[in-house]
């Protein structure tokens, strides 16, 4: 078999990692080479193998450093944003991660470009909800006790106010409430909202959610579901969650307006590192998803970089807010959402949440 070593092949469990993975000897040749870094560095492990970093990467400089403070160090490094300098292709941005191995080896593994961006987005997507949190704190605090004061002033107006002008007094306590949902939503982006972490059937959330959507916004749009009934509680609050979903759904249902025959489906799945209960073997901790799909015409590529930023919208007249409210509220759960797939016919939202331990 491919990938077997003079040692006894104790590397060859990772030949089917989609990482590409390296193990640099004691004596900084190349011990190991799994297939996805054989196609990465387009080098064929049996010509590679006793190589060292300097002819396998020789123009990559930061690599073989971190390498040396890896094995000289025995501490774990990781580089999110590593500039991989190959000898055949264009630099590309990837993320390593060097890790001591039991007999002084180092192991070097190299995620493939796309998961180092897709790593890259989390970062910033918690960056803006970091920044998103301090901008509500402080709006919420210097704009929500005036409106109180504001309105009231209106409402007095209001009964003096000659039946030309009451109008006016109407359309101020209007624009004030307006004001205050916006403020309310926003105050959701704080830092300092506590939520529960309790067990919560998702099922159940959805079941409600759905009752709800499709009892007033969703009327008269299909909806297909496909669950999967053996999954555990989530770790969660289950109102926030209601709440989640229902903006997901409200999305999905105005991108389907207009639309012949419009569909919503939802469904649930394991994720990863989930293992169901047996008699004689507990559940591992895991993820499950949940994802929310539509057949509309799908989300303009302009948009979606920043799909989850305040006040980015694809509605004219909308404020922007909902998947930001979406993406801090699963944050704070340590869940998240992404943007799975959109195109003509089929945009796939997906929230990843964390299974009851």
């Amino acid at each position: 078999m491919r990938g077997h070593l003079a040692q006894g092949g104790e590397w060859v469990y990772l030949q089917a990692l989609p990482v590409a993975v390296l193990v640099i000897g004691t004596d900084g040749g190349l011990q190991y080479m799994n297939q996805a870094a054989e196609a990465l560095l387009q080098t064929a492990e049996k010509s590679a193998r006793g190589k060292t970093l300097a002819e396998i990467l020789p123009h990559d400089d930061v690599l073989r450093s971190l390498w040396r403070r890896v094995a000289e160090q025995a501490e774990e490094v990781t580089e999110v944003d590593h500039i991989l300098k190959v000898t055949h292709a264009d630099d590309m941005t990837t993320r390593v991660r060097l890790v001591p191995a039991p007999h002084n080896e180092v192991v070097i593994m190299i995620d493939p470009p796309e998961v180092a961006q897709r790593v890259a987005q989390g970062a910033m997507q918690k960056e803006v909800m970091r920044t998103a949190g301090l901008m509500a704190a402080m709006l919420a605090h210097e704009v929500k006790n005036p409106l109180s004061g504001i309105r009231g002033a209106a409402q007095l107006l209001h009964q003096d106010a000659s039946e030309e002008n009451r109008p006016l007094a109407d359309l101020i306590c209007r624009e004030v409430d307006r004001i205050k949902g916006l403020v309310d939503q926003m105050e959701f982006l704080s830092d300092r909202i506590d939520l529960r972490h309790e067990p919560v059937n998702i099922h159940e959330v959805l079941h409600y959610a759905r009752s709800v959507a499709w009892q007033g916004f969703a009327e008269g749009i299909a909806c297909r579901e496909h669950y999967d009934p053996s999954l555990p509680p989530v770790a969660g609050s289950r109102d926030v969650l209601v709440q989640v979903f229902l903006n997901l759904i409200k999305n999905a249902a105005e991108a389907l307006k207009g639309m012949e025959q419009p569909c919503i489906t939802i469904s649930t799945t394991a994720r990863a590192g989930y293992r169901r209960k047996t008699a004689d073997r507990q559940s591992s901790a895991g993820m499950i998803a949940v994802t929310v799909e539509d057949n509309g015409p799908g989300i303009p590529s302009g948009v979606r970089a920043t799909l989850f930023e305040p006040f980015v919208s694809t509605k004219a007249g909308k404020r922007g807010l909902g998947l930001t409210v979406v993406a801090k509220i699963l944050a704070d759960l340590q869940g998240a959402i992404d943007l799975e797939h959109s195109a003509p016919g089929c945009t796939r939202f997906r929230v990843t949440l964390p299974v009851l331990e």
